[in-house]
């Protein structure tokens, strides 16, 4: 099991020691996890924040994948006051393994059986285990990541291609230990390419647009049954929408 699917899996769990989120879960883990971390280090000066930050670099480094900062946006500890010093300086790109989440078996798109080095706790069907039809996303491809690391300033940098622009942004939330918190602004795009005009919209592919995006087309949380799309667009139906289709 990776070390990454077990800190998501543990998400709820409490030690003592900070260090120990990732320390007692090392006799659970792959050999080249626990070569990652290296071995536990209990000395006063080697802080929470380094021993984090040792396992995010060796990650990176030695799998050759920078998947791991996904975890950053939900490992992510809140402060309330701006003018703080501390903990919120903690950098954004690095997971704070400290803050309690609840468990999660499939915590991100990246979280793949088919890329192990992240993983998750979802069971392979039968025929994948054969490797008769096993999915693997990845974007990237074979290409490796390219980062530079600043210790000092706790900055990362990475060299990429340029795709697009982000036009507009959803609001995210963050799951804290009894309440959730909102970490970004709505922005609406202001882009009108995939808006129709109104006497070009049919009630029904309205209602089937909604529906796919909602459930992302698919009917389980490991993104493997095609979505019951009717279903849903009929208690969309119920919920408000008066015309009949």
């Amino acid at each position: 099991m990776s070390l990454t699917a077990l800190l998501a899996f543990t998400g709820n769990y409490h030690c003592v020691d900070p260090r120990d989120r990732i320390y007692s879960l090392l006799g659970l883990v792959r050999a080249k996890d626990r070569a990652i971390v290296g071995q536990p280090n209990y000395d006063p000066r080697n802080t929470v924040e380094a021993v984090y930050m040792n396992f995010f670099v060796n990650f990176v480094q030695q799998l050759h994948s920078l998947d791991i900062i996904c975890l950053s946006s939900l490992f992510r500890r809140q402060t309330t006051n701006p003018a703080d010093t501390g903990e919120h300086q903690w950098p954004t790109w690095l997971p704070d393994w400290r803050v309690q989440i609840r468990p999660r078996t499939v915590p991100f798109m990246v979280s793949q059986p088919g890329r192990s080095h992240i993983g998750c706790f979802r069971p392979l069907p039968w025929p994948e285990i054969h490797g008769d039809c096993l999915a693997v996303f990845s974007a990237s491809g074979s290409t490796q990541p390219s980062i530079d690391l600043d210790f000092t300033a706790r900055a990362i940098s990475c060299r990429a291609v340029y795709l697009d622009k982000i036009d507009g942004m959803a609001m995210g939330l963050f799951e804290g230990s009894d309440e959730w918190y909102n970490l970004a602004t709505f922005v609406q795009s202001t882009s009108t390419a995939n808006v129709a005009e109104r006497d070009e919209m049919d009630p029904k592919n309205l209602a089937t647009d909604i529906a796919c995006t909602l459930s992302l087309d698919r009917g389980s949380q490991y993104l493997k049954d095609v979505a019951p799309v009717g279903k849903y667009r009929s208690e969309l139906r119920r919920l408000g929408l008066t015309n009949p289709y």
